[in-house]
């Protein structure tokens, strides 16, 4: 196995502990270096070994407390899917969002500007119904009429006059 001097800096990179562990481990003599003061570098597979072998896990400072992912029922998995833990203030922030939501839409319908989708398209297809019904009794209503006319313009007038009766009525 070769040797490689690495920086401090590097050694943290390395083993994914911060700076301040990694200098921490230099100072109390838990790792062991090459050179002096500022160009002293550390020899890295033996300072990883001697690191692993010499750090105390049960020293968890409270910084580093809240960063770990941890689900007790099901390690490695969490509660919402993407590795993190719900957190309680997260949960009350969205149930908090949701009820504003629909505060604001009781809000809106109370003042007459949101309306129920279903009692607009039954309104809508009453409507439409009326306005067929309509039309569809126009043949009824003007055939002996036009039956007696032999002028086309005099027909069209009649036809004319009953649509727009008819939709005048349909508009009120």
């Amino acid at each position: 196995m070769e040797k490689e001097l690495i920086s401090i800096r590097e050694f943290g990179r390395r083993l994914q502990v911060s700076y301040a562990v990694a200098q921490r481990a230099v100072k109390r003599g838990r790792i062991s270096m090459e050179g002096e003061g500022r160009d002293a570098k550390v020899v890295w597979p033996k300072a990883k070994t001697e690191f692993e072998a010499r750090r105390d896990l049960t020293k968890v400072r409270k910084g580093n407390a809240g960063k770990h992912d941890i689900n007790i029922n099901n390690p490695g998995h969490s509660a919402n899917g993407n590795g993190a833990v719900p957190n309680l203030w997260d949960a009350k922030a969205r149930k908090e969002d949701y009820l504003a939501k629909i505060r604001e839409l009781d809000y809106l319908e109370r003042m007459g500007k949101l309306v129920d989708a279903k009692v607009v398209e039954d309104a809508a297809f009453q409507k439409a119904r009326e306005i067929r019904d309509a039309f569809l009794i126009i043949p009824d209503r003007i055939a002996a009429i036009l039956a007696k006319e032999s002028d086309p313009a005099r027909c069209h007038e009649i036809m004319t006059k009953e649509i727009e009766a008819i939709l005048k009525k349909l508009s009120e």
